[in-house]
């Protein structure tokens, strides 16, 4: 357990550290000068944060259920909004092999929580010893000659903060909107780079754009206004970052193995 007392300035954001394990709090009274945090009984028991599930957010398609389609939803909660600013805390990149049959049934053939080892599980067996080896990992031409793209999917797995409720969430892209998500990280690790700065010193602003198709419409997030955190927002973010560097996450696994709009594609 940890007390801190910080000294702040008027007008200027606190972060007050509580008991190991939990997320810390952002206090933005303007009157406040000093302040002791002391431990609280929040009415739940042994539960710990490994308990917690972190919620995923989407972008809702026509397909998906309820009146979400064009809007930023969060499974767990329901909340759904048009924007959002996010703080970047991980990243990681993953893999996933369903069955050419696919249905919203259908278990992983194999995966990758680190898009280079296949996973190790008695329910099912790697194609490969390295996904850098695997076939399906790997672009083909259709019988027309196009570019077919792999059967073992890409997703990027991005470890967010909603900066207004200070909520975690997995944002889990792939497909065509890796090209907004590879957009984002440029940004991030060139500006982040340059300043030395990570990329939790940064927010940066995600709403949903219409993508017209053959398939019929489809909606992809769009990132833009990257902004550098003032040393207080920093300050805050670094713990939170602590906090939840450990996380993982787990395949998305209703997910379509094509390209075609689906209702957790984004």
């Amino acid at each position: 357990m940890t007390k801190k007392k910080d000294e702040v300035v008027e007008g200027k954001q606190k972060v007050v550290e509580e008991d190991q394990g939990t997320l810390p709090v952002a206090n933005t009274s303007t009157e406040m000068t000093t302040q002791e945090t002391e431990p609280f009984d929040d009415g739940m028991g042994e539960i710990t944060q490994d308990d917690l599930i972190i919620p995923r957010l989407k972008v809702g398609q026509k397909q998906s259920p309820g009146d979400v389609a064009g809007k930023l939803f969060i499974d767990v909660t329901g909340d759904m909004v048009d924007e959002m600013q996010l703080v970047l805390l991980k990243l990681n990149k993953s893999r996933v092999l369903f069955p050419e049959d696919f249905s919203r049934d259908s278990e992983p053939l194999c995966k990758s929580q680190d898009f280079i080892t296949p996973e190790a599980s008695d329910e099912f067996t790697s194609m490969a010893d390295k996904c850098s080896e695997c076939t399906y990992g790997k672009w083909a031409k259709s019988n027309s000659g196009k570019q077919k793209p792999p059967r073992c999917q890409e997703t990027w797995n991005f470890l967010v903060l909603d900066f207004e409720s200070y909520m975690p969430c997995w944002f889990s892209l792939k497909s065509t909107a890796l090209k907004p998500a590879r957009k984002i990280i440029s940004m991030l690790k060139l500006r982040g780079t340059a300043k030395r700065i990570p990329a939790w010193g940064f927010k940066f602003t995600v709403n949903v754009d219409a993508r017209i198709g053959d398939s019929g419409d489809s909606y992809l997030p769009v990132f833009s206004a990257l902004q550098e955190l003032s040393t207080e927002d920093r300050r805050s973010m670094d713990l939170i970052h602590d906090q939840l560097a450990g996380e993982t996450v787990e395949p998305d696994t209703p997910n379509a193995p094509t390209d075609k709009s689906d209702p957790d594609d984004f």
